[in-house]
C-alpha cells in the first residue's frame, strides 16, 4: 500500500524511449563501422546497408529512394527545409507559415527574414486551423514556400492538408513550374497516429523525427537541396545553436525504416 510510487512519463510528444525492435537492430549495426563514401570492404558494407534503409524509408512514406535525406534531427530538418528553399531563389523570395509553429521553423524563418527575404505568418481560428482561403491571399508571385505543421505540437490539431495543398498546387498550375512553389509539411508529430504518404499528403518536402516514433534522436526528411549556414530553433529567450551530430545516418535510418513500414 505504501510501496515505491509508480511514475508515469507523459511527454511522449517530444520524445519517446527506443523500442525493444529498434534495439535491437541498432545493436546489429554497431560492427557497420566503414565510411559509406569509401570503396573499401568496410566502405561498400555501410553504403550497402545505409542504401538498404533509404529504400525502405522511402518505401514507408511512398517517395523515391534519391528523396531521402537523413539528418541528425528535426531543427536540422526544418532548417534544410527552409533555407535551402530561399537560399535558392536568393533575397527577396517570399514564404508563408503560421504563427503556432514550432521553433525550429519559426526562428529559420525569423533569419531568413534578417537576410532579405520576406515573410508572411498566418493566423489560425479557435480551434488552431490554418484558413486555406487566407493561404491563397497571402501568396505572390514571390512566393517560394509554403511551410506548415501537420499536427501542431502544443495543441495537437491535425491542419486541413488537403486544401492547404490544393492551394499550392493551384499557383504550381498557375505558374506551369512545379518547382517554383514548395510546400513543406513538419510532421514529426504524426508518424504514430496517421498513415503518411507524399503523395497523398500533396507535399514537396516532409520533416520526420525518429525520437517520436520510438527510435533514437534523428530524423529523415523528403528534399532535395543545399543548406547553407547555422541551425535556428529557439526563442528569443532561449536562442541557440544546434551542435549537429556526426556519423549517425545509419543509425537514424535504419530506424525509420524499421517503423514506418510496420
Amino acid at each position: 500500500m505504501f510501496g515505491k510510487k509508480l511514475r508515469l512519463y507523459l511527454d511522449a510528444a517530444a520524445a519517446t524511449p527506443l523500442s525493444s525492435e529498434a534495439r535491437e537492430r541498432l545493436l546489429e549495426l554497431l560492427d557497420v563501422y566503414g565510411n559509406p563514401g569509401a570503396i573499401h570492404a568496410e566502405g561498400l558494407a555501410a553504403s550497402n546497408a545505409l542504401e538498404v534503409i533509404r529504400k525502405e524509408a522511402a518505401d514507408a512514406i511512398g517517395a523515391h529512394s534519391d528523396e531521402i535525406v537523413f539528418t541528425s534531427s528535426g531543427t536540422e530538418s526544418n532548417n534544410l527545409a527552409i533555407k535551402g528553399s530561399l537560399n535558392m531563389y536568393g533575397s527577396g523570395a517570399h514564404a508563408i507559415t503560421s504563427l503556432i509553429e514550432h521553433p525550429s521553423v519559426l526562428e529559420p524563418l525569423l533569419e531568413m527574414e534578417r537576410r532579405g527575404a520576406q515573410i508572411s505568418y498566418l493566423s489560425v481560428d479557435s480551434e488552431g486551423l490554418v484558413d486555406s482561403e487566407a493561404l491563397k491571399r497571402s501568396i505572390t508571385s514571390k512566393t517560394v514556400l509554403v511551410s506548415i505543421g501537420l499536427i501542431n505540437s502544443e495543441i495537437g490539431v491535425l491542419q486541413d492538408y488537403k486544401t492547404l495543398a490544393k492551394a499550392v498546387r493551384a499557383e504550381k498550375k498557375k505558374r506551369k513550374d512545379d518547382s517554383s512553389i514548395l510546400f513543406h509539411i513538419d510532421a514529426a508529430q504524426a508518424p504514430l497516429w496517421m498513415n503518411l504518404k507524399v503523395e497523398a499528403i500533396g507535399c514537396d518536402l516532409m520533416t520526420l523525427d525518429a525520437q517520436k516514433i520510438l527510435g533514437p534522436k534523428g530524423v529523415l526528411g523528403r528534399k532535395t537541396f543545399h543548406l547553407r549556414g547555422h541551425l535556428h530553433e529557439r526563442s528569443h529567450l532561449h536562442r541557440k545553436i544546434v551542435k549537429v551530430m556526426q556519423k549517425q545516418f545509419l543509425f537514424f535510418a535504419m530506424i525509420y525504416g524499421e517503423r514506418l513500414k510496420k
